[in-house]
């Protein structure tokens, strides 16, 4: 794989797309892009109508696209990615519990159901 295309690629698709002000219009673009042959990139079913979450979440290939309306959750999310660069984490599950915790203000025992594979958690 071409790192170096994909991130390219990626720059253009992301070129193309609108700046997105209302949740209504996010949920409308990932069910557009969804009707025009992107996946979903988790268990949930992205529709027109608005729902309780605070993006979507779609993939093209090895492009991944997080919609979002909302600024805190894309500011919470970029900080968490940060977090994960800086700690070279491979494992999905290691970046969705780093979202979890960074993003979305919950506890590790809460997200790390799996701990028991990659570490410890101590109690506090």
């Amino acid at each position: 794989m071409d790192i170096k295309a994909e991130i390219e690629a990626g720059k253009k698709v992301i070129a193309g797309l609108p700046v997105l002000t209302e949740w209504r219009k996010a949920n409308r673009l990932a069910y557009e892009l969804i009707s025009n042959g992107w996946m979903t990139c988790s268990s949930y079913e992205v529709t027109d109508k608005p729902g309780d979450s605070s993006f979507e979440a779609v993939r093209l290939g090895n492009l991944n696209l997080i919609i979002t309306s909302d600024l805190q959750f894309y500011t919470d999310y970029i900080t968490a990615m940060e977090v994960c660069k800086a700690l070279h984490l491979v494992h999905r599950e290691d970046r969705i519990a780093v979202c979890q915790i960074v993003r979305d203000g919950r506890t590790a025992a809460e997200v790390l159901t799996y701990n028991d594979k990659h570490c410890d958690i101590p109690s506090v």
